[in-house]
């Protein structure tokens, strides 16, 4: 009897090896990285996920830049109003071209709350003022004039002196505490006095 033929060829799908591949971001995978039982690994997924946690070390880092950068700031207002010594880092070229802006700056203001002040000085108000605040920090336009004022009383013009006088018959002012207002007072100005009395400035003499 004639055996059955031997047929060759391809194999059923049947008798083919089955071979399991696991995905590796499968998180049931005991191989996975991220898994959550490896404290190295927890701590690396929380930085993934955005979660951070400052320790001392980073606080005290912090409070000290802060610290740093209160006392560069001193030091840059105390260099620009005060004529201190330029900060580290700070070209002392480009600060003083600052200084000066902000000196005319001053005076300008000056000249808005003193007007009569500064026009007696004409086209030399700006550098005049700027010489004699160089170095003395601002307390405000109205009582840098006042001190202003009282440092040239002798050489003041007949207007300069009148607002002035006006000023002070106002006002009692020791050139460091703050002006506190009169009730009664007289001053001297070019021809007459001023006299304040129950709030009213009465001009005595010649104007």
């Amino acid at each position: 009897m004639t055996g059955s033929p031997e047929v060759t060829g391809r194999p059923d799908a049947t008798d083919a090896e089955v071979t399991e591949v696991t995905d590796p971001a499968d998180p049931a995978d005991p191989a996975d990285p991220a898994d959550p039982a490896d404290p190295a690994d927890a701590a690396d997924a929380d930085a993934a996920g955005g979660v951070a946690v400052a320790g001392p070390d980073s606080a005290d880092s912090a409070e000290s830049r802060l610290h740093d950068l209160a006392t560069a700031q001193r030091r840059l207002v105390a260099a620009l109003v005060a004529c201190g010594p330029a900060p580290p880092g700070f070209d002392p070229a480009l600060l003083a071209v600052a200084r000066s802006a902000l000196l005319r700056k001053r005076a300008g203001e000056v000249a808005h709350a003193w007007p009569l002040l500064a026009a007696s000085y004409g086209d030399t108000w700006r550098t005049t003022f700027a010489e004699w605040a160089h170095g003395c920090p601002t307390r405000g336009s109205w009582r840098d004039g006042w001190d202003f004022a009282r440092t040239h009383r002798e050489s003041l013009g007949p207007a300069a002196a009148m607002e002035l006088a006006i000023c002070e018959a106002r006002w009692l002012y020791d050139g460091t505490s703050e002006p506190r207002r009169r009730r009664f007072a007289m001053r001297r100005v070019p021809g007459g006095f001023v006299v304040l009395t129950f709030g009213r400035l009465i001009t005595l003499g010649g104007r």
